[in-house]
């Protein structure tokens, strides 16, 4: 069995700054690599989650061709109880409310 090396932390942050790499949450990671799929993939995958946030139902378009700042004010319109994260401070719907606003909103897609 090997022993475990020992490093300072100015060590580890030259050799990350070295190698041009940065520190990220492993879910913020998920969710830039989830944008980057084909567009009907990425949207089944968003609608295949139990909370969706504001920036997928508009990158996914599941209330239509709204930007993200229109899916807030539809949101506050709508939506009595959102569930927010404190972590990332961003909204996250349940998926069952966002397919009942998209009804609403005549978008049967979603």
């Amino acid at each position: 069995m090997s022993k475990l090396k020992v490093i300072s932390v100015e060590d580890l942050m030259a050799a990350l700054e070295e190698k041009k790499y940065i520190i990220i949450p492993k879910d913020h990671l998920i969710r830039t690599q989830i944008k980057l799929l084909p567009f009907k993939q990425y949207r089944a995958t968003v609608l295949n989650k139990t909370t969706i946030t504001l920036e997928e139902i508009s990158a996914a378009r599941l209330w239509g061709d709204l930007n993200q700042s229109q899916v807030h004010e539809q949101m506050s319109e709508r939506v009595k109880k959102p569930l927010r994260y404190q972590f990332y401070g961003e909204y996250h719907i349940p998926r069952r409310t966002v397919r009942r606003v998209a009804l609403e909103l005549g978008v049967a897609e979603a």
